[in-house]
């Protein structure tokens, strides 16, 4: 399947945009006070993955410390992102939306609104009430805008021009695709970041624009781990790239949310991340990238990735999919490579259950496993299937935090032989980590300056 071209994103003309940015002091917003200038500055953390599971701590990580990194994959295909993928191509945002929202400043009554507006989803009941709510919201009739009324005119204004951008861009594309756009259950965050994206041609910009008007820290950063999609017939940022994963039986399975999240109904890629997944039907060997014609493509990493990487005091692993978040960043060239060369500690946040992307039918994945499955996807899948591939496994992770009352085997005596330290952290009912336990125990292991982890 042929994906769209650049030409989707020839713009209408819009009119000048009114100014974006809150003239508010540039401070941590409610998270963190700004450091005074004579503190020393604080350690510097690259947060990898998580998806939804890594928004319960993100804002507590922030208040202690808003020098924090959040590499995401763009690789979510399932749910809006599918449909915006199919009639417009591009990278996933879905991940990056969700926690960019999480992170912006909710102070005042219009901020809490703008998350209100760009947290709202459509109509799931069918397609048409969807597009039907969808002009609504575009048209500003929507009932949703007179409860968000404490959004100053400039900022309602901003944020419809780029809602109306995506609206006309999936208009001039829908003829190629076949296909009307599916509204149903989309995300109007997902709509107005991918409006930012196509207006600007660049997904770092629509996160820098973004940032700016939510007022989030400028030490915070969230990056795309993908500079740009290679395309079929060259390298272009409209190529949608697609997750695939090789099982130990050979049966190859594509698709970010066939892997995680499969919909038993076919053709129907919305996620319910409430519902029980049977498990895998065997371990997965290796995880990689295909283009649009499925064939394996080696993407470039986001080189401010690298950077922030190879800057880092602290890299920790969030809780959350293990093969659909975390391994995605780590096998793109050149990441697996830049941590590696970090000699700091490299925290893996072990979840507090097994899912489906870590149960097969011989049992899940203990502890331990987690831990070789990413020393293997940083040293390029190199070795057995379950070895531990190329390099120490201490050059990806030397510290495993453990939810207490969580459910994933815990063999600490293998551990321990690997080098790895363990460390059991409070949790919530259900086994899930206490956000301000979390928080202090990756305190306990940075210092100013930070320490070499050898």
């Amino acid at each position: 399947m042929r994906v769209p071209d650049q030409k989707h994103n020839n713009a209408a003309p819009i009119p000048p945009m009114p100014s974006l940015f809150p003239p508010s002091p540039a401070t941590s917003i409610d998270m963190a006070s700004t450091p005074s200038s004579l503190a020393p500055a604080p350690p510097a953390i690259a947060v990898f993955g998580g998806g939804t599971a890594c928004n319960c701590f993100c804002r507590e990580l922030a208040r202690w410390n808003p020098a924090v990194t959040h590499v995401l994959p763009v690789s979510d295909d399932g749910g809006s992102s599918a449909e915006i993928a199919r009639i417009l191509g591009g990278p996933a945002i879905g991940d990056i939306r969700s926690r960019l929202l999480r992170l912006a400043a909710r102070q005042t009554r219009e901020e809490r609104h703008v998350q209100r507006l760009l947290g709202h989803r459509l109509s799931s009941a069918d397609p048409a009430t969807a597009e039907r709510e969808w002009r609504e919201v575009v048209d500003g009739t929507h009932e949703l805008w007179a409860q968000i009324s404490g959004i100053s005119e400039p900022y309602a204004q901003a944020l419809k021009t780029f809602l109306r951008h995506f609206d006309e861009a999936v208009r001039r594309a829908e003829p190629e695709a076949g296909e009307p756009f599916n509204f149903a259950g989309g995300s109007v965050g997902n709509f107005f970041f991918t409006g930012a994206r196509l207006f600007f041609q660049s997904l770092p910009t629509a996160i820098f624009l973004w940032s700016k008007i939510a007022r989030i820290p400028e030490a915070t950063a969230v990056l795309p781990v993908l500079s740009s999609h290679p395309h079929p017939d060259g390298d272009g940022p409209d190529a949608a790239l697609t997750l695939a994963a090789e099982l130990e039986s050979g049966e190859v399975i594509l698709g970010q949310h066939e892997i995680s999240h499969p919909n038993p109904k076919a053709g129907d890629r919305r996620v319910d991340k409430a519902g029980e997944q049977a498990p895998l039907p065997a371990r997965v060997r290796r995880i990689f990238y295909v283009d649009g014609v499925r064939s394996e493509v080696a993407p470039r990493a986001y080189a401010p990735v690298l950077d922030k990487v190879s800057g880092a005091s602290m890299l920790v692993y969030s809780m959350g999919s293990l093969y659909t978040s975390i391994v995605p960043i780590l096998v793109v060239p050149g990441v697996g490579e830049a941590v590696a060369a970090v000699r700091r500690p490299k925290v893996l946040l072990l979840n507090a259950a097994p899912d489906r992307e870590t149960s097969t039918p011989e049992g899940p994945l203990g502890a331990a496993d987690y831990v070789r499955v990413i020393a293997r996807a940083g040293g390029g899948f190199r070795g057995g299937a379950r070895g531990g591939g190329a390099g120490s496994v201490r050059d990806f992770v030397t510290h495993l935090f453990v939810p207490e009352g969580g459910q994933v085997p815990l063999a600490e005596d293998e551990l321990r032989d690997m080098g790895v330290e363990v460390r059991k952290v409070p949790s919530r009912p259900g086994g899930l980590y206490d956000p301000e336990a979390l928080v202090e125990a990756l305190e306990s292991l940075v210092e100013f300056p930070p320490f070499d982890c050898k």
